[in-house]
């Protein structure tokens, strides 16, 4: 049998296995972790391995995740990650050294879990955590980089005890979940804190929910802004990290390809970790890149900046950037929102910098028409409503110019459909 059948026959399994779940599983949050802990201890796979590391946060999980993934490996270490959700292929949510995992490793993960779950019910995301920690209790990894999917409490991931944890930032998001106000969804995150176990937090401003509980239970706090920090503009980027006990300054003359701020948080894990910060590692931290976040595509004779900002946390994170890096300019916007989403905050906090907006439509469940997106955002300087991308995109070409910046941003679904159709050209 060739290579290349075996594998389209896994392909085919793993595609199998994946509506299986998707049918048998669904997404719907269901109460308490105890029968996850108890199908991964019946997996051996409660220490997925010799150090973790769980993050959290509203925004900017996955930019920090494949940060310290970066450092951590260039450390020469083994290193797993779990990112959530995945772009365009399932593979995505699993890394080991850096790469997706194969079709066949997730194949026997899938089967490992069913044999061990004996009828447990498990939602989607529940049963891809399970099969994560599978796949990496075959790999002898020294860390587990463990992204939390939605707030924290009870999220699959919190059945593991971290040897870290990080919040890159607390927004309002999932609202009918977490709650409608910082401190209670603050209060979710800290669910993943564990005793005497370190905290790093990614914002200036901390949460009273998060501050309390880490206070209660012990917890050594490194707050951005107070124990670490970073300033980037278009000429330089200068850190400050905490080392032992000491504050140590670095500058180079090259901004972060992700937002500063999770870069630098993630330079401060690699700190309390014990990893020696030299120029390669910091270099390296500069070049990371992640599909859809401020992912700079150039095509068509255009600039395309792609970006899931799907809240208005995130909006507000992705103005400071373009403000950061694109001083001055104005865009022409591609958006496509869920129906959960709220879609007149996010253009009210992007506004000032877009000459116009076109709507586009979102698929799925959650997905709703760029027509009845376009009533509900009541935003000004509308463009036409596209609908599908190809018409959307004719649009924009047409009404700019070589020199202008288009922002394609909202939804996960929308970014992956624009990624395709820009690749593909």
């Amino acid at each position: 049998m060739t290579s290349q059948r075996v594998m389209r026959e896994e392909s085919s399994l793993l595609s199998e296995w994946l509506t299986r779940i998707g049918r048998e599983h669904p997404k719907n949050v269901l109460d308490g972790l105890e029968r996850v802990y108890d199908v991964a201890e019946c997996l051996a796979v409660l220490r997925p391995a010799r150090t973790v590391i769980v993050v959290a946060g509203t925004n900017g999980k996955g930019s920090t995740s494949v940060s310290l993934e970066r450092i951590l490996l260039s450390a020469g270490a083994r290193v797993g990650t779990t990112l959530s959700p995945h772009m365009h292929v399932f593979n995505e949510r699993i890394r080991v050294q850096g790469e997706e995992v194969s079709d066949n490793s997730l194949v026997k993960s899938f089967e490992m879990v069913e044999a061990a779950r004996n009828h447990v019910p498990l939602n989607y995301f529940e049963y891809a955590v399970l099969a994560a920690l599978t796949c990496f209790s075959r790999e002898d990894l020294d860390y587990a980089i463990l992204e939390i999917g939605l707030g924290g409490r009870l999220d699959a991931v919190n059945i593991v005890d971290g040897d870290l944890s990080i919040i890159t930032s607390v927004g309002i998001d999932h609202e009918e979940y977490l709650g409608s106000d910082r401190e209670s969804i603050g209060r979710e995150k800290a669910g993943i804190l564990r005793r005497g176990i370190p905290l790093i937090f990614g914002e200036p401003q901390i949460p009273e929910s998060i501050e309390q509980r880490a206070k209660e239970l012990g917890v050594p706090t490194y707050i951005s802004g107070r124990d670490f920090r970073a300033h980037a503009d278009s000429n330089s980027w200068r850190i400050e990290v905490t080392e032992g006990a000491q504050l140590n300054a670095y500058q180079y003359w090259q901004s972060p390809s992700i937002a500063t701020e999770n870069a630098v948080v993630a330079l401060q894990a690699a700190a309390l970790l014990g990893v020696s910060l030299d120029s390669k590692l910091i270099a390296d931290v500069l070049d990371v890149r992640l599909p859809g976040r401020f992912e700079v595509v150039h095509k068509m004779d255009r600039t395309w900046i792609l970006d899931v900002a799907h809240n208005s946390h995130a909006a507000r994170f992705l103005l400071e950037q373009l403000k950061e890096r694109y001083p001055g300019r104005r865009f022409s916007g591609l958006f496509g929102c869920y129906t959960d989403k709220d879609a007149a905050q996010i253009l009210s906090v992007l506004g000032e910098m877009l000459n116009q907006v076109v709507y586009a439509d979102t698929t799925g469940t959650r997905g709703q028409p760029a027509s009845e997106l376009e009533q509900k955002a009541g935003f000004g300087p509308t463009g036409s409503v596209g609908g599908k991308i190809e018409s959307s995109v004719d649009y924009l070409i047409n009404t700019t110019q070589s020199v202008d910046l288009i922002l394609v941003f909202g939804s996960f679904d929308l970014v992956e459909r624009m990624r395709i159709w820009l690749f593909s050209r």
